[in-house]
């Protein structure tokens, strides 16, 4: 008979194969350690890779050089095994070197191990940043979402879904924050892992990960809530759901000040001189279903959507809790019926406020405001106290109105008029707010009302730039539907913020251009990008590079070009960037040829 050990050796001889094979790593609730994750390097990069473990406490250490993980560059070192279906890799990054502002280091699952593959990947940046970013197929360029001032340590959890991939982050690994979700069609039999890029191809970043966990077991799948009027508008993500809003729980706080919750969203009423009989936590009747701010079956926030009784209703805030900068920002509206006191005699008044640096217990915190009131929808107010806030505005000599083709005029904590009434006051209205840095462009149902450039905001006797903080909609009185409130991520521009720019170079038709120029131009505008501190991408084909999704990404695109090169399609996708308040530089040659008397053709100068 064999002593026991024997047993236990051929025991553990098994279990380090199958953990080789990768197998282990698709228990239900395997330990870190158990993880045999293989290193390969992917790409031409410039310092080969590494792996290692500590076995005892399931810590990993990445190196990993490359240019990068965005775009079609596929330059990083990749620790992984093989995956077969459903599942979800968890991880803590709990350390990464600052080789670039852009190293990153994250979990990835991926359709190959070529450099081009199909992916998914949510990764942590050492410039302070989360980021969800995937290529939808192999060769195309990467699409993302980055949320800004977050540094390692950090969890990061990728799920799948068949072909949904969602990524999630958490400050703890307990409270989940849902980054983005996306379709990328991949096969059944897949790779998952840790993926690490220095994004710097003559450097090694080691990036350390610790509890480590690849699982079938799924986390709860995200309730679907039923939306309506869809936008169309792409690259979106929904910024208000079920998941983020519960406004309803009585957080057990003095109902003489405020009531707020600590979700994604959370809520604040003013009480004074209410009948505290009609809110919804505190003491309402019982067959009575009024509620400040609710989320109704249709996805729909209704604001105010009680009957008129004859009471005061409380003003308050629905706020983020989370701060952004450099976003464009969507949403829709449409007045209810009712108006209640003290502004029942007024015009139906809501309000957007944005840049609020924190929310206080009181209406009209500090913050820029985009009037949302009847006939003065877009309309600026910048709302901090004793005037301190200062902003460049374009409008006609000796008025507050904006101008497209005005004068530039110094507002001191003031109101900017909008340059005209679009709003409809019996249907859905669209406004749009894209914030680049401290630059705000205010679009109404398709049209530029109003622009802000330049503010700022006075702190301890000087004057810095106003450029991030919560957003938040108000109840002010009346009553008013929202739905469709989405977010998303764009590079700033101004040569104040991390950017990049599209050049644009394509031939077309009996050109007679000079390659010679054609490359001089290039040379000089990748040099323009170094020298101040932006990246430049170049496109010798529009083929995937003019649509409306992928031209988000730049904060203004250079022509370069010569012929007609542009199909309608593409300058549709072109028309809607300019529109939404994208940049744009034409060379000469650019103009010398596109169609006159077209909007692109305007655009470029032809004649």
């Amino acid at each position: 008979m064999q002593p026991i050990w024997i047993y236990l050796l051929i025991l553990l001889l098994q279990l380090t194969t199958l953990a080789g094979t990768g197998l282990l790593a698709q228990s239900k609730e395997n330990s870190p350690a158990a993880l045999a994750l293989k290193g390969i390097d992917i790409g031409d990069v410039g310092i080969a890779g590494t792996t290692t473990v500590n076995v005892g406490t399931g810590e990993y250490t990445v190196g990993g050089s490359g240019e990068d993980i965005f775009g079609k560059t596929d330059q990083f070192h990749y620790a992984h095994v093989p995956w077969s279906g459903d599942g979800q890799i968890v991880a803590c990054v709990t350390k990464l070197d600052e080789t670039h502002k852009h190293a990153k280091a994250g979990v990835m699952f991926r359709e190959t191990l070529n450099a081009d593959a199909a992916n998914a990947v949510m990764e942590i940046l050492s410039s302070a940043g989360a980021e969800f970013q995937y290529r939808q197929s192999a060769g195309k360029k990467t699409s993302y979402r980055v949320n800004g001032g977050i540094r390692a340590p950090y969890f990061v959890r990728l799920v799948r879904r068949g072909d949904t991939f969602t990524g999630y982050r958490s400050s703890d690994g307990e409270e989940w924050i849902e980054q983005s979700s996306t379709t990328v069609v991949m096969p059944k039999d897949i790779y998952v892992g840790l993926s690490v890029t220095a994004h710097n191809n003559q450097a090694l970043n080691t990036a350390t990960f610790d509890k480590v966990k690849i699982s079938s077991e799924l986390p709860p799948a995200p309730k679907p809530v039923s939306v309506k009027g869809n936008t169309g508008v792409t690259g979106f993500i929904p910024l208000l759901t079920r998941d983020t809003f519960d406004p309803l729980t009585d957080d057990g706080q003095d109902p003489s000040r405020f009531q707020s919750d600590s979700d994604e969203f959370y809520t604040y009423r003013n009480f004074r001189g209410v009948n505290k009989g009609h809110d919804e936590d505190e003491g309402k009747n019982a067959t009575d279903d009024n509620v400040v701010f609710r989320l109704t079956p249709q996805g729909e926030l209704h604001i105010l959507g009680v009957p008129n009784e004859g009471q005061i209703e409380p003003f308050g805030y629905i706020s983020t809790k989370d701060n952004y900068r450099n976003y464009h920002l969507s949403l829709e509206y449409k007045w209810g019926k009712e108006k209640f006191a003290p502004r029942e005699n007024a015009v139906r008044d809501s309000g957007l406020l944005y840049h609020v640096p924190k929310p206080n217990d009181e209406i009209w915190t500090d913050s820029v405001e985009t009037q949302i009131q009847e006939k003065d929808t877009g309309d600026f107010h910048f709302l901090w106290s004793k005037g301190q806030t200062v902003a460049t505005v374009t409008s006609g000599p000796g008025a507050d109105v904006y101008q497209p083709a005005g004068q530039p005029k110094t507002d001191h904590g003031g109101r900017i008029i909008k340059s005209k009434t679009v709003d409809s006051l019996t249907d859905w209205n669209q406004v749009e707010v894209i914030v680049e840095q401290d630059n705000v462009t205010v679009v109404v149902n398709g049209a530029v009302v109003n622009r802000a450039t330049d503010m700022k905001i006075g702190v301890e006797g000087k004057l810095i730039s106003l450029t991030e903080g919560k957003i938040q909609l108000q109840a002010e009185g009346a009553e008013i539907l929202y739905r469709n409130i989405q977010l998303k991520p764009i590079h700033a521009v101004g040569g104040r913020g991390d950017y990049k720019i599209l050049l644009f170079q394509e031939t077309a038709g009996d050109s007679h251009r000079s390659e010679e120029a054609a490359r001089a131009a290039r040379s000089a505008i990748i040099g323009l990008g170094k020298t101040n501190g932006y990246s430049v991408d170049v496109a010798d084909d529009s083929n995937d590079v003019f649509t409306e999704s992928n031209l988000t990404q730049y904060a203004a695109v250079v022509f370069n070009t010569s012929g007609d090169v542009l199909n309608e399609n593409e300058q549709t996708a072109f028309e809607k960037y300019i529109q939404s308040g994208g940049g744009f530089v034409g060379l000469p040659s650019a103009a010398a040829t596109e169609r006159a008397g077209t909007w692109f053709g305007r655009v470029v100068g032809s004649s």
